[in-house]
């Protein structure tokens, strides 16, 4: 069978996943793929072609096949122990690079690293140093392969912690990012097959209302950020950015929303409110949420 031929007769599957299969299989670019539609596929080709096609016929996503997934414009390993990273975290990672070039080598926790796709990007485009962590050790893994990939492998650190267990106290950040599970229990049926049936529901669901885990989280940051940082969380079902909020509002944090490019609450910022006679850092404050006007 010809390329060609494999691509016109392949009715189940779209076309873009399927030269996305033969791309990988032949470790060919899909330009090439698409330049060669008379190149004739051996037995070997054929099958483990037809055996991706056939997974991808029953749902699992494209990027567990290929083991592949491009975020900023890197390509990132990814395998079933870890969430497919979305385009929406891409503007959590936008805010936090433009935190970052106000610092001076800032110091950056990324909470909840998965496959490493926000910690390695803040590490390329600026931090000073960054500390991974997860509580699964085969996520951490994951992320360990692809900052080597990446050519990152200093500067960053990956550490095994559920939440800050791991952390000492007195151990402070300029930056802390996460993205933590926020879909609500009852939120988990209602999910897309492909999700729900091959993404690892432990990085997905985050308790009963959806925010359980995040309200934990938040509970203990005080402890691990500077008084002149700034925290970023990533957020999804509807109604969360308030319950979230308050919790910091109450811990003396001023916050902010960003939204993503649908108009939904997207990204919870904040920072210690100034205190009478100690004004934040001229040039490091973010009061007013400037510099995060939503997208």
């Amino acid at each position: 069978m010809r390329i060609g031929q494999l691509l016109l007769s392949e009715k189940n599957v779209s076309r873009v996943d399927l030269i996305g299969i033969v791309s990988h299989v032949l470790s060919l670019s899909r330009e090439r793929i698409l330049m060669e539609p008379e190149r004739v596929l051996d037995e070997a080709e054929q099958g483990k072609i037809g055996h991706a096609v056939g997974e991808r016929r029953k749902g699992k996503p494209l990027a567990y096949l290929t083991n592949e997934r491009e975020f900023f414009s890197e390509p990132f390993y990814v395998d079933e122990s870890v969430l497919i990273p979305r385009p929406e975290t891409e503007l959590l990672v936008e805010e936090a690079i433009r935190i970052i070039r106000t610092k001076d080598c800032p110091v950056v926790l990324d909470m909840g690293t998965g496959s490493g796709v926000i910690g390695i990007n803040l590490l390329k485009n600026g931090a000073g140093s960054v500390l991974c962590t997860d509580i699964s050790p085969d996520a951490l893994a994951v992320a360990r392969k692809n900052a080597h990939a990446l050519g990152l492998a200093t500067g960053i650190a990956f550490v095994a912690s559920d939440l800050f267990s791991a952390l000492k106290k007195g151990r402070s950040f300029d930056l802390i990012c996460a993205n933590l599970p926020y879909v609500a229990l009852h939120e988990w049926e209602g999910l897309m097959p492909e999700v729900r049936e091959f993404e690892p529901k432990g990085a997905l669901v985050g308790g009963m209302k959806g925010t359980e885990l995040y309200e934990k989280y938040l509970g203990e940051i005080g402890d691990y950020l500077k008084d002149t940082g700034v925290l970023l969380c990533e957020i999804g079902s509807e109604g969360q950015a308030a319950p979230l909020g308050a919790v910091l509002k109450k811990s003396g944090f001023e916050v902010t929303v960003l939204h993503d490019l649908a108009g939904r609450e997207r990204v919870i910022k904040a920072f210690v409110r100034e205190k009478a006679g100690h004004p934040r850092e001229a040039g490091r404050g973010f009061a007013g949420g400037g510099g995060a006007e939503p997208r």
